[in-house]
């Protein structure tokens, strides 16, 4: 069934083929205030029009079983089509028409009349010329590849801290703070100049940039989850030009640092204790220019450990034989190497 609110619209749409196994009986799906949410499975259906449709690319074929979802849309609304799903290859695209030709012109325009994921990411935006019916096609790039999934269509407005001049502030609240956004919509605003001090990796997918106040000899744990792709971030200072942000994130902690790569679902987490007090810039990012979608930045203080030497370890008392201690070695060092 749907969710958010329109569960109970119509029942569960995916009851194998001859439902909207095919383009022609392309299920129509209402949007409430704009949203919607189908969950769904290409299980037992067909692929309808074997190797024909590349959405113009010829080095991809969707050769996967498809399901079709009709969604009335309004010109000059941009809407995010998101897709959550285990099936190797996953793609979706969308269109006006059917027949092989006509999908491949729409989804193949570039947002003309259509559009397609070309990468791996989960998001697809669109903004229709003209309002009216427009087919989303789920599918996958390899051969009868199928299975669950679930697709959410919202309107989506382009965030506006997508420059570093135009980082979001943030502050914190009790010691932590913690943003939910989206790369779907950012840009690349510095191409393959940032490094962060490597000669070998650059971070040309979109960027989200944040802002925040860190005092001098603080501790603050920095995590990422990012939903649906592998993304970093880096801590700079507050100077935006390629060259003082590559030494900044570039310094091992010094000035600032970069984070590893998360996998899809997971969370990274580093430490920055700054030196010197004053406004710091968190850029959200990726290894490559199709990773981008939803994350979770979250931002919080620790408490320096005191027990970080064999000198000072701490005493614990057993109590009926038992102790327990909570902790984290965050904050905290190798202190034999």
């Amino acid at each position: 069934p749907l969710d958010h609110g329109v569960a109970d619209l119509f029942p569960q749409p995916d009851l194998g083929p001859g439902d909207n196994s095919t383009c022609q009986k392309a299920l129509q799906v209402p949007l409430v205030n704009g949203k919607a949410v189908v969950k769904g499975t290409t299980q037992g259906a067909p692929n309808e029009y074997g190797n024909n449709i590349n959405c113009g690319n010829y080095a991809y074929i969707y050769r996967g079983n498809q399901r079709y979802y009709r969604f009335t849309l309004q010109a000059g609304t941009r809407y995010r089509f998101s897709l959550v799903s285990n099936v190797p290859g996953r793609r979706m695209y969308i269109f006006r028409s059917c027949g092989a030709s006509k999908i491949n012109a729409d989804c193949g325009s570039k947002g003309a009349s259509g559009a397609a994921t070309v990468g791996s990411e989960s998001d697809l935006v669109f903004s229709p010329k003209v309002s009216g019916g427009f087919i989303i096609a789920i599918d996958s790039l390899m051969p009868g590849a199928s299975g669950a999934f679930t697709l959410t269509v919202a309107p989506f407005s382009t965030p506006k801290n997508t420059t570093c001049q135009g980082a979001q502030r943030l502050t914190l609240q009790n010691g932590k703070v913690s943003v939910k956004s989206s790369t779907a919509l950012a840009k690349n605003e510095f191409g393959t100049q940032i490094n962060c001090g490597s000669s070998s990796w650059t971070y040309p997918a979109p960027q989200l940039y944040y802002r925040l106040q860190m005092n001098a000899n603080t501790t603050y744990r920095l995590r990422l989850m990012a939903q649906f792709f592998g993304g970093r971030f880096y801590v700079f200072g507050a100077t935006c030009t390629a060259s003082q942000i590559n030494a900044d994130c570039g310094s091992k902690g010094k000035m600032g640092l970069v984070s590893s790569t998360t996998s899809p679902g997971n969370t990274i987490s580093e430490t920055f204790t700054p030196t010197v007090s004053g406004d710091y810039t968190i850029a959200v990012d990726a290894g490559f220019p199709t990773e981008l979608g939803d994350f979770e930045l979250i931002i919080d203080t620790q408490v320096a450990p005191t027990n970080t030497t064999c000198a000072k370890a701490r005493t614990l008392t057993l109590t009926k034989g038992k102790a327990s201690v909570q902790g984290s070695t965050f904050g905290a060092k190798n202190e034999f190497g």
